[in-house]
C-alpha cells in the first residue's frame, strides 16, 4: 500500500481514546506516533482542588471484563506470538495486567498498521510496566526495530 494516503491533516494532535481513531486512519500513513497511555497503577486519580481541572477523574483500573472477546480474537489470529505471551502473562504477577496488556495490545498493532515502515513511534510508560510493554512491542514490530529506551 502506498504510504502517502493519510486521511487526516498533516499535524493533527488527537486527545482521546486513540482506538477508534486508528481504526478510521488509512494504512501506512503517519509519520510520528507518540502515546502517552495508563500507566496500570491499579488506582483512580483525581485533580486536585484549586487547579483548572479541579474534581476531573481518572481510572487507571483493568479488569479482566474489560477485555473485549474481539480484541483476543483479532490478537490470536494476527498476532499469534503475542497472543501467547499475553495468554503468559495471565499467571503471572497481580491480575490486572492482562487486561492492561490486551487493552494496549490492541492499540498497539493499530499503531503499527498505520505507521509508515519509515516512521517512529514513542510509547511514554513507567517502570509498573515498561518490561511487558518492551515485550509486546518486540511482538509487534520486532525486536530488531528498537531503537532506544529515553529514561
Amino acid at each position: 500500500m502506498a504510504e502517502n494516503n493519510c486521511n487526516v491533516k498533516n499535524r493533527t494532535i488527537f486527545c482521546k481514546d486513540n482506538l477508534e481513531i486508528l481504526w478510521g486512519l488509512n494504512s501506512k500513513c503517519v509519520d510520528l506516533i507518540y502515546l502517552d497511555p495508563p500507566f496500570n497503577k491499579n488506582k483512580k486519580f483525581t485533580a486536585p482542588t484549586g487547579t483548572a481541572a479541579e474534581g476531573a477523574e481518572f481510572s487507571d483500573i483493568f479488569k479482566e471484563d474489560d477485555v473485549k472477546d474481539e480484541w483476543l480474537r483479532t490478537i490470536d489470529e494476527d498476532w499469534p506470538e503475542l497472543y501467547r505471551f499475553l495468554n503468559g502473562i495471565k499467571g503471572v504477577g497481580k491480575p490486572y495486567n492482562f487486561a492492561y496488556l490486551a487493552y494496549m495490545a490492541i492499540r498497539l498493532m493499530e499503531c503499527e498498521r498505520v505507521l509508515k515502515t519509515t516512521g517512529s513511534i514513542y510509547l511514554h510508560c513507567d517502570p509498573t510496566m515498561s518490561h511487558y510493554l518492551k515485550t509486546t512491542l518486540d511482538c509487534i514490530f520486532g525486536e530488531e526495530n528498537f531503537r532506544n529506551e529515553i529514561i
